[in-house]
């Protein structure tokens, strides 16, 4: 065997006997007899109404599982666990975010869905490695432009809340390729949609969107985008040139009259039942 393909195969293996090593903890009991050993914890479904010190004191803790408890508030020390690269908070009950979580900066996946913010937790802008956020199922109404500083993200979800727009933030984030804003009041897809080079994916079903602009035929990396339940009623004809597009489902819109003037691209699936 080739030597370079024998050292290759041999550093898979000891790679994923390392994985194989780390334990997920699920109570504090075993916390706290190896607290140097904790780096995946999952405490979720504790009744837990906020986060135990002992917690806050893991020197190693990389994964952090909180969801389902009854946490309204973080303390500031939750920036003592430099170390985290994933936080799961989802089905709590939190407002706010403290500034304190800005010294997380290896953090990359954040989940906040089903909390009860009001407005965009602004502190997690400074969480420059972050590449997954879920802020679905809450009660925002608006997106800061400072979401534009997050430019590692790769994926975010803000379904289910009351937006009524998006925001020019969204240009800047060169490396997303998946948005998720289903179930909003949207009306309109901002021009500055255009700078989402790498965009692979967006959800823009059920909001109340009434045309379709240079924007989206401008966005060539698009494979897959849902439009599906809004109000559009006026679209922008030329998408042939999307050879990217895979998908589109513009189902349940007052496009009825115009449909066969809008130019899809050939291998596109067109989903469009019940237009009116």
């Amino acid at each position: 065997m080739n030597l370079r393909i024998f050292l290759f195969y041999l550093l898979l293996i000891n790679n994923y006997s390392f994985a194989q090593k780390i334990k997920t903890f699920t109570s504090l009991d075993e916390v706290i007899a190896t607290p140097e050993q904790v780096q995946i914890l999952n405490l979720s479904r504790q009744h837990l109404t906020e986060i135990p010190q002992l917690v806050l004191e893991l020197p190693n803790l990389r994964e952090l599982d909180l969801s389902s408890n009854l946490i309204t508030k973080l303390p500031d020390s939750i920036g003592k666990l430099k170390q985290l690269t994933k936080l799961n908070l989802a089905g709590n009950q939190l407002t706010k975010i403290p500034e304190s979580i800005k010294e997380l900066q290896v953090l990359a996946d954040l989940n906040l869905k089903f909390n009860t913010f009001d407005t965009f937790p602004i502190a997690i802008c400074q969480l420059s490695n972050l590449k997954r956020l879920n802020l679905s199922r809450n009660n925002l109404k608006t997106i800061p432009n400072l979401i534009g500083k997050l430019a590692a993200l790769e994926w975010i979800d803000m379904s289910f809340n009351q937006l009524i727009t998006t925001s020019n933030g969204f240009g800047l984030l060169k490396n997303l390729n998946y948005i998720n804003l289903k179930m909003n009041s949207i009306e309109k897809i901002p021009n500055t949609f255009i700078g989402l080079t790498n965009i692979k994916t967006i959800d823009l079903s059920y909001n109340q969107i009434t045309q379709i602009t240079v924007a989206i035929p401008r966005m060539k990396s698009l494979e897959k985008i849902e439009l599906n339940d809004n109000k559009i009623s006026e679209f922008y004809y030329k998408l042939g040139d999307m050879t990217n597009l895979k998908w589109i489902n513009i189902s349940n819109n007052p496009l009825d009259k115009i449909i066969k003037k809008i130019k899809f691209p050939k291998d596109c699936a067109v989903i469009k039942t019940d237009l009116y």
